[in-house]
């Protein structure tokens, strides 16, 4: 995180990808914070290969980085993530809420498509 931190502060756009845990999700934001517009992806496949519900992290990791307004999260899971959400292919995140505005999804999925 100190580079990630690095980056940001000189203005490089970052996506810091491969995180897995809410606590990593919070060092990703405060490095990330005051910098230029970035991305946080949130293996949520791997969280479900672990065996816990994704859905509780990416939540948590929502409402973590509402304040943030530059901050996105990006939802990453392949495809055979479906088989645990609700509505399978066609569940999008907003509908548990996690919306920082109206109208605008925070988190998304990347792979599945």
């Amino acid at each position: 995180m100190p580079l990630v931190r690095e980056l940001a502060g000189a203005g490089i756009k970052l996506n810091v990808t491969a995180l897995m845990t809410v606590a990593q999700v919070r060092q990703a934001i405060t490095a990330l914070r005051g910098g230029p517009a970035a991305y946080i992806s949130l293996f949520a496949g791997r969280v479900a290969d672990s065996g816990r519900d994704p859905l509780p992290p990416m939540t948590e990791a929502v409402q973590l980085m509402a304040a943030d307004a530059n901050l996105e999260l990006i939802w990453a899971s392949p495809p055979r993530i479906d088989q645990h959400l609700p509505g399978g292919r066609d569940w999008l995140p907003r509908d548990y809420g996690l919306a920082r505005r109206p109208g605008q999804a925070l988190a998304r999925r990347q792979g599945s498509r």
